[in-house]
């Protein structure tokens, strides 16, 4: 009988196909369990999507509800700087109105007379140039930031005809190498984000102008009872001076009439007639702000509601409505609320 000898270079041989074969299967087993994961993980942010999806509509309702319980006390001049909010089970509605920022659309022509064009595209540059100086932009953004309102007007339409071609050249040019190409609306802006798109404004933080600025409402005047000091005093500089007296007002009683500046706070009449196009306290457009927060889902629904008359039983009616943020929910991006 022969006797087969089996070397130790046999035998190591073998052992490391084992090992091998185990380490390829090993790969394959945490390559399908990770596969399993991410489905299992797209199968929970789908099913969380939809269901902030039936949540927001239900907020939707619910908002509309109450604007119309207390559409009177919204922007109420006895309660000056409340804007209602409600919150529950993973949804917050918020509620201001829109004439709480600067309407951009006030720029297109013809919006305003002559002398309150002037005055919109003064304040606009004004409010830029301030809030580059007190850092409101982001570091980021900052440098980036080149915008003149010249481009703005040009996005809007002015000089524009439809009727001679040739005159969409002066507001197309700027827009000639960009990648993904596309040209100025010529029109009103849809939305306020669309400043994004103007040549020159494309570093904006978009949160901060959708805190600054508005495309919706009848005309360009700021709300002295609920705007922030800068927009405010970037469409009346002349306020400045006046501005400790007209807070104090405001805070502890409201306006309840635009006259009260010269009753209540002093303002010369000639100043006062200076700053009255470009002032109201009323509320006819409000933009409601509805936030759904599922454990590893975030949305956030924007309306624009025309506010009721009290005088009447007409409903709100929606002008306008979009989603502007529908993500999951990651550790590195906080949320407004829990």
């Amino acid at each position: 009988m022969h006797r087969i000898d089996r070397s130790p270079r046999c035998a190591g041989s073998v052992l490391v196909l084992v090992l091998v074969t185990l380490l390829l299967f090993s790969t394959v087993a945490l390559r399908v369990v990770h596969l399993a994961a991410l489905a299992e993980e797209e199968h929970v942010l789908l099913l969380q999507s939809a269901n902030a999806a039936f949540q927001a509509e239900a907020a939707v309702h619910k908002a509309l509800e109450i604007i119309t319980s207390f559409s009177d006390h919204i922007g109420a001049p006895d309660t000056p700087l409340s804007r209602p909010q409600w919150q529950e089970d993973g949804i917050r509605i918020t509620i201001a109105p829109i004439n709480t920022r600067l309407n951009l659309n006030a720029l297109h022509p013809p919006f305003l007379p002559p002398q309150a064009m002037a005055r919109m595209q003064e304040g606009l540059e004004r409010f830029f140039r301030t809030a580059e100086l007190h850092g409101r932009f982001p570091e980021n953004h900052r440098q980036e930031f080149g915008g003149e309102i010249r481009n703005i007007l040009l996005w809007l339409g002015e000089g524009y005809d439809p009727g001679q071609p040739d005159s969409a050249h002066m507001a197309d040019a700027p827009y000639s190498g960009f990648q993904p190409s596309y040209r100025p609306r010529k029109g009103p802006m849809q939305r306020p984000e669309e400043l994004l798109l103007v040549a020159g404004f494309s570093g904006l933080d978009p949160e901060w102008v959708r805190q600054s600025f508005t495309v919706w409402g009848t005309d360009g005047r700021i709300n002295l009872n609920l705007a922030e000091e800068a927009l405010i005093l970037a469409l009346a500089p002349e306020l400045t001076s006046y501005w400790p007296a007209i807070l104090r007002h405001r805070t502890e009683n409201g306006f309840q009439r635009l006259d009260e500046l010269i009753t209540r706070v002093g303002l010369p009449m000639d100043l006062y007639q200076r700053v009255l196009p470009h002032l109201t306290i009323s509320v006819d457009i409000l933009e409601v702000l509805i936030e759904v927060r599922q454990p590893a889902w975030y949305e956030q629904h924007r309306l624009i509601v025309e506010r009721p008359s009290i005088l009447t039983n007409i409903p709100p009616r929606i002008l306008a409505r979009d989603i502007i943020v529908s993500r999951p929910i990651r550790d590195r991006a906080p949320l407004p609320f829990r």
